[in-house]
């Protein structure tokens, strides 16, 4: 029985048709996959970017939890909570309080009396057993990040600086936001419109060094800005043989 692999006639008027019909219908269907991946490739970036527009607008009661990561490797938890815009003596405030463990035996509620600029005139400490501890201006106690808190958008994350890239990120909680990735001296930050603070990721030397755990609103800050308001800042004194380390205090706050 011959095999139908070594047929030698040739196919009739129809089969060609048949054939080339189907040649033609197979490089349009390429053609359009080539034109749907361009189009993409173009307009699909494009959107992306256009979603990012500097960072949230806060809103009293957004927070982010973010997981930081020394350089030995040992994780902390950070939930950082937006406690609204207030007016004290006059000056206009934004609250900016998070809450984690630092160590064996750091752990409490840190909030941040931030002024216009972003710059902390009023650092307040609650301890694990409701003490509370003043500093003028920041603080270098607690955890130590790459980026304080931002009520606004930095100048070297703003939408129109050069050399953006896009994409995604998803939280360990399955949360998508699309993120901005700016480069830094030392690595990379990954930052969202969507997300409050806007700090998605940060990458030092090869390493991640914070990451975005999960976010949401209607969280309310745990230090009452009465309480907050009467603790005072104090001076350290100084001691014979050293130097005297003075934190002002800000009577204007």
């Amino acid at each position: 029985m011959p095999s139908t692999f070594t047929q030698s006639h040739a196919p009739s008027k129809n089969q060609n048709s048949i054939i080339s019909i189907k040649s033609f219908k197979g490089d349009k269907d390429e053609k359009n996959r080539i034109h749907y991946a361009f189009l993409f490739l173009v307009f699909g970036t494009k959107a992306i970017a256009s979603t990012y527009t500097g960072f949230k607008p806060l809103k009293k009661g957004d927070w982010s939890k973010y997981t930081i990561i020394s350089e030995d490797g040992k994780k902390t938890t950070l939930t950082y909570i937006y406690g609204g815009k207030e007016k004290v003596n006059g000056k206009t405030i934004n609250i900016v309080e998070f809450s984690g463990r630092y160590g064996k035996n750091m752990a409490g509620i840190i909030q941040l009396w931030l002024d216009e600029k972003d710059q902390p005139v009023k650092t307040i400490m609650k301890t694990p057993d409701g003490q509370l501890i003043c500093f003028a201006g920041g603080s270098t106690m607690g955890p130590q990040v790459q980026e304080n808190p931002h009520t606004k958008t930095p100048e070297k994350f703003k939408p129109t600086r050069p050399k953006i890239h896009f994409g995604t990120y998803k939280t360990p909680t399955g949360k998508k936001v699309p993120v901005a990735i700016f480069k830094t001296e030392t690595g990379e930050t990954w930052v969202s419109s969507n997300v409050p603070f806007g700090i998605v990721k940060q990458v030092e030397n090869g390493r991640v060094t914070m990451y975005l755990k999960d976010f949401g609103t209607g969280r309310k800050t745990k230090i009452p800005l009465d309480e907050a308001k009467s603790c005072q800042p104090f001076n350290f004194p100084g001691f014979p043989g050293m130097m005297p380390q003075n934190i002002p205090t800000i009577p204007q706050y």
